[in-house]
């Protein structure tokens, strides 16, 4: 992270799951906003390093696949010309992970055999009927 954003004070305060986690502040004793969801900040450690770039190279692979099909649907008709493909591609990846996740939180919640046809239809429906749109060309 650079470090002309990172909080003026910042402390360890442990690990959890192989992230260390940090509890900052900003000039003043101000708090740091929290990390994703509002849980503390979680910085990936040294040994994790490779896994997170597996994990990026797969996502990239992922968007570009997903962004794939869909200008295949575009080219079918199935979606307007104007479909911003690659945000709709990265809309997918957000849904799909939101609800892996929690699902692996929560497994008991729902149950995910029924739950993921039923969420590929929402998306599909939803992107159907209000699909993010390229800017007009001026």
């Amino acid at each position: 992270m650079d470090p002309a954003v990172w909080p003026t004070n910042s402390n360890r305060t442990g690990t959890d799951a192989g992230f260390t986690v940090w509890t900052a502040t900003r000039a003043g004793g101000i708090p740091s906003p929290p990390g994703p969801c509002g849980g503390p900040l979680r910085l990936h450690t040294d040994e994790l390093g490779p896994v997170e770039q597996r994990h990026l190279r797969e996502r990239e692979q992922c968007l570009a696949l997903s962004n794939g099909l869909l200008d295949q649907a575009v080219a079918r008709g199935q979606l307007p010309v104007d479909t911003d493909t690659r945000m709709a591609a990265h809309m997918l990846y957000g849904f799909i992970g939101g609800l892996m996740r929690d699902w692996v939180q929560s497994p008991g919640s729902f149950d995910m055999k029924v739950a993921a046809p039923q969420a590929v239809e929402l998306f599909l429906a939803g992107l159907r009927a209000a699909p993010p749109r390229r800017p007009a060309s001026a």
